[in-house]
């Protein structure tokens, strides 16, 4: 990543960045759970978002795209799934059933960090 006046910047500072847009991210996704909760955002839309997170997270595979990298895509993926949790499983049993199992598989693979792993075995 460069800077304003061209420059690569140092790599503290992309890491910095790259913290900020993910912890914002992560937020955004709860807000939008939250609306679901509220039953402001239908249980459509929160489908069509976790697809979403689950096929850029198999395009960026173990590598980094400029979505992110794939344990970050998955770690989104769980902070929805868990927000909207029993509610989106009481209207969409069948599709919570998919994501569920989906989440089971890649907490198998051993590409992604632990961390990641065990957030998607909870």
């Amino acid at each position: 990543t460069v800077g304003a006046d061209g420059k690569p910047l140092p790599a503290e500072e992309v890491a910095e960045k790259k913290y900020w847009l993910k912890k914002k991210l992560c937020g955004n996704i709860r807000f939008v759970g939250e609306l679901f909760r509220c039953n402001i955002v239908t249980p459509r839309v929160i489908n069509h978002i976790l697809g979403i997170l689950l096929r850029q997270a198999e395009e960026a595979g173990t590598g980094v795209t400029e979505r992110g990298t794939c344990d970050d895509l998955l770690e989104v993926f769980v902070t929805l799934l868990t927000t909207v949790g029993s509610r989106f499983d009481a209207k969409c049993p069948d599709e919570t059933r998919r994501f569920i199992e989906h989440a089971r598989h890649e907490s198998k693979n051993q590409a992604h960090s632990a961390r990641i792993r065990f957030l998607l075995m909870n």
